[in-house]
């Protein structure tokens, strides 16, 4: 990754205010920000433009859990992408295990504030730099 490529991010939820509150903040940091609503878009802009981390609600609008297979999709795509799943759910433990067994590196249960987003974000940044580091 050069690291004076802006930084690319997709978050996947059904819910338009939170993929719209996202995009305008991160835009406004310099992160190229892809908001995505349902989960075939989500596998096209992946396909596409490759960001290297994704938030995606692991709960969609059907009810079902249609972000693990988003997950698991873009996983098969391109293995090195830092995934991060969000979501209420009741088995907190038994659903990160999975997620992280996916290839997920979190699993948030529940909302986050914008900042603990950025938080995350920053994480992710230090791992590729440190795995860029440590290729020269």
């Amino acid at each position: 990754m050069n690291i004076d490529k802006p930084l690319k991010i997709m978050i996947v939820d059904d819910e338009k205010g939170i993929t719209r509150c996202f995009k305008e903040y991160f835009s406004r940091k310099g992160f190229v920000v892809f908001e995505v609503n349902d989960g075939k878009s989500a596998i096209e802009i992946f396909e596409k433009e490759r960001p290297r981390i994704c938030f995606i609600d692991v709960w969609m609008a059907s009810g079902t859990h249609e972000g693990v297979d988003i997950l698991k999709r873009i996983k098969e795509i391109e293995e090195s992408v830092y995934c991060i799943m969000m979501g209420p759910c009741s088995d907190e433990e038994n659903t990160a295990i999975r997620l992280k067994e996916l290839g997920a590196l979190h699993f948030i249960n529940g909302r986050l504030d914008i900042e603990d987003f950025y938080r995350y974000i920053k994480e992710v940044k230090g791992i590729i730099f440190k795995n860029n580091s440590s290729k020269h």
